[in-house]
């Protein structure tokens, strides 16, 4: 593997990781300002700020964050998700991740899927799978909606 690709998978690994990190995390966002003086709406003549790079543009990575192709992204949630056993592959635009645990409990699925669904493009699916059977991203995270 060549340094490039080494260096892309540690920093997507390692964004997956503070997301899943982030979903675990317990107890309400930071307090608003208390300062009296609030930011101020932006300006409708400013230009919009420039892109900062981080999502592919130019169709080389299929639009995944940083640039990687759908193999290098599936490398890197794998290496997320290492801790819990994680392998991950594609099957058409559906990407599955195997980890240890269990489909049948409360919450199987859910801080998984929060971190596939930030790190996956829209067109795509996920599925986690337990060895006791499997959970859809799409049906998991509805309680959101």
């Amino acid at each position: 593997m060549t340094s490039k690709r080494l260096l892309t998978a540690g920093v997507l690994a390692a964004c997956a990781s503070v997301l899943l990190v982030s979903g675990c995390s317990q107890g309400s966002p930071l307090p608003a300002s208390t300062s009296s003086e609030q930011a101020a709406p932006p300006d409708a003549s400013q230009e919009p700020a420039p892109d900062s790079g981080d999502q592919d543009t130019d169709g080389s990575g299929e639009g995944y964050a940083f640039g990687v192709d759908r193999d290098q992204m599936a490398e890197a949630i794998e290496t997320a998700f290492s801790s819990q056993s994680g392998k991950a592959r594609w099957d058409g635009d559906t990407l599955i991740l195997t980890v240890d645990g269990s489909a049948s409990d409360t919450m199987a699925g859910f801080t998984e899927c929060r971190v596939l669904v930030t790190l996956l493009t829209e067109e795509d699916s996920s599925t986690i799978e337990f060895p006791d059977g499997s959970v859809e991203c799409q049906e998991v995270l509805s309680v959101l909606d």
